[in-house]
């Protein structure tokens, strides 16, 4: 496999690309780009009539699919900088992922536990956060934190505007500061108050999105992009760019050690509609396996190039058949 540049087979990107733009008037698709960003402790997933497996990091994540969590952390990254965290004991079903009519169409439900969701929100997407009784509607960017209990639900909003739906009927708007109160039984008014004091959940969370904001900022930079972002922080954090001759910028991982190749630590998963996807068990290994390509030059060894790096693809890999054998 040395000195070769591995780019997507024509008909499976074609194929898959064509499923991912933006759809016209009335289309409707079941492709978004959604994978599991952080796992720490005990974080298992389920698909749709399926057993719970435990999940890996970088885990595309489809309709249908439900996560939970034990003794630690989950986030979920979106497209166009929409994430949902988990705290310990929680649980998020992916109701709805959908393209419809240009827009992107996110409904997740929460059963139980606490999770944050952060929003920046496009013309023609919809979100939509349902936890017990409660519709959560987020019209524009915000970031909220929904709590369920057997007993209570809370719905608190940390920055930005939501509109919550109750059994009432009613809907409540509740801007930045305040925090919506639902007994479950539902033998009350829904009850507005001030924002209760940070928790060590809370704060995680703000120190995460510093975190990675400024990762971004400084990775889209070297690419000249901004058309896609979520996993560029693991970039910045877990390697280096240089000037590979022939190619231009390319950025090779971290304390690989000599010997290393691409699609080694991981799997091959199938995932329904975008066929065989790689798993990448690497903490960087979404944006380097999804988008661009790999190359090996003397005297470097592997490095990755952001080449079509807007164009997300099941793996940046071409499949052949050698021997009877299927391999890459």
């Amino acid at each position: 496999m040395k000195n070769q540049l591995f780019v997507p087979l024509a008909l499976l990107a074609v194929g898959f690309i064509a499923l991912a733009q933006p759809a016209m008037a009335q289309d409707y698709s079941n492709i978004r780009i959604v994978r599991l960003s952080f796992v720490e402790g005990s974080v298992q997933y389920q698909r749709l009539g399926q057993d719970w497996q435990d999940a890996r990091l970088n885990l595309p994540i489809q309709e249908g699919f439900t996560i939970r969590t034990a003794d630690g952390y989950a986030e979920v990254e979106f497209e166009d900088s929409l994430t949902l965290r988990l705290a310990t004991n929680a649980t998020v079903e992916f109701t709805g992922l959908a393209l419809q009519n240009g827009g992107r169409v996110t409904r997740v439900t929460i059963p139980q536990g606490t999770a944050i969701i952060s929003a920046k929100i496009r013309r023609g997407d919809a979100v939509t956060v349902a936890a017990a009784d409660l519709s959560i509607n987020v019209p524009r960017n915000g970031r909220f934190r929904v709590d369920v209990s057997p007993s209570n639900s809370w719905v608190t909003v940390l920055h930005g505007k939501v509109g919550v739906d109750s059994n009432s009927g009613n809907t409540t708007f509740l801007s930045g500061g305040h925090t919506l109160h639902v007994d479950a039984s539902g033998s009350g008014s829904p009850e507005v108050a001030s924002n209760p004091p940070q928790d060590d959940f809370d704060k995680w969370v703000s120190h995460r999105e510093e975190a990675i904001n400024s990762a971004q900022s400084e990775t889209s930079g070297v690419l000249g992009t901004n058309s896609y972002t979520e996993g560029y922080a693991d970039l910045y954090n877990y390697g280096v760019w240089s000037y590979i001759p022939g190619y231009g910028a390319g950025w090779m991982p971290y304390g690989v050690g000599l010997g290393w190749m691409p699609f080694v630590d991981g799997q091959w998963q199938f995932m329904g509609g975008t066929g065989w996807n790689w798993v990448s068990g690497e903490p960087w290994g979404w944006l380097p396996y999804h988008f661009g390509s790999w190359v090996n030059t003397p005297g470097i060894d592997w490095a990755w190039l952001p080449v079509g790096a807007s164009s997300w693809m099941p793996a940046p890999a071409s499949w052949v058949h050698v021997n009877n054998q299927l391999g890459w």
